[in-house]
């Protein structure tokens, strides 16, 4: 049921996420511009080359903004709307990429070849109920000396919405070893925020000792951790924009982690 419910959900989604907005600057991706934050160019490095797999892919923008750094890009997502969007959008562009239209947990079935860098970002994770698989899969299809770098919410701030706000809808348990029941609710588009979504979504929460584990367990060997008292989205009432277009607490700015990005390399 979760799945089912999921794909429903992005599939209307994505086509919110078509009409013109500020988070998904299509408009100014078309003219040469790039998706990416300073912060993962800097974190991932040098692409140029570089096979490329980008799981939950979306609608193809930050894909198709690796495939311009020079990557050999194939991206991945299990909605056919986003997908279609994002081989039209390289067709149009002329960038070359790979879309391939599938759950994370299939994915296996359908690439054979293995990567230099596994990447996937902001908001992802929540996505997933099985995060030992998640990394096994992303261990198999690296090459020995290729890496999995993800940057996404931190834990601790999702816990904080729950007081703070219904938008997210995030008041599950969170849990150090998976499994707990997926939260089902309803909730504002992240962008556009004054769009109320009518159709539930299931999201699992896992606590950072569970994701940290689980790539581990997978067999990856942690390059670094990062804690970032700012994130990409306003999820709090008591947050304001910076000047680097990254979100942060208003007062006591380093009283929570707000984002936590990891490099972690195939041993």
């Amino acid at each position: 049921m979760p799945y089912s419910i999921n794909r429903t959900f992005w599939e209307e989604v994505t086509k919110l996420h078509l009409i013109p907005n500020e988070y998904y600057d299509i408009a100014g991706f078309k003219k040469g511009g790039c998706s990416l934050r300073p912060l993962e160019l800097a974190e991932v490095g040098n692409v140029d080359d570089r096979l490329f797999l980008h799981l939950q892919c979306h609608i193809g923008l930050d894909s198709l903004s690796w495939s311009r750094l020079g990557a050999h890009v194939t991206g991945i997502d299990f909605s056919s709307e986003s997908i279609a969007f994002a081989r039209s959008l390289a067709r149009e562009t002329g960038i070359s990429a790979r879309f391939i239209c599938s759950d994370i947990y299939n994915a296996p079935k359908l690439i054979t070849e293995q990567y230099d860098i596994i990447f996937t970002s902001y908001g992802s994770i929540r996505w997933l109920h099985d995060l030992d698989a998640w990394a096994k899969n992303a261990y198999d299809a690296l090459h020995e000396d290729g890496f999995l770098y993800i940057v996404d919410t931190h834990p601790k701030l999702l816990k904080m919405t729950a007081i703070d706000t219904q938008d997210y809808l995030i008041r599950c348990k969170f849990n150090s070893s998976g499994g707990v029941p997926p939260e089902i609710g309803y909730s504002n588009d992240y962008a556009h925020k004054d769009i109320a979504i009518k159709f539930p979504r299931c999201i699992w929460h896992h606590d950072m000792e569970h994701i940290v584990n689980s790539i581990i367990l997978a067999g990856f060997e942690i390059e670094f951790i990062h804690e970032h008292y700012y994130c990409e989205d306003y999820y709090l009432t008591t947050m304001k924009k910076n000047d680097q277009g990254w979100y942060c607490m208003i007062k006591d700015k380093e009283m929570l982690p707000l984002m936590f990005s990891i490099k972690a390399c195939r041993k």
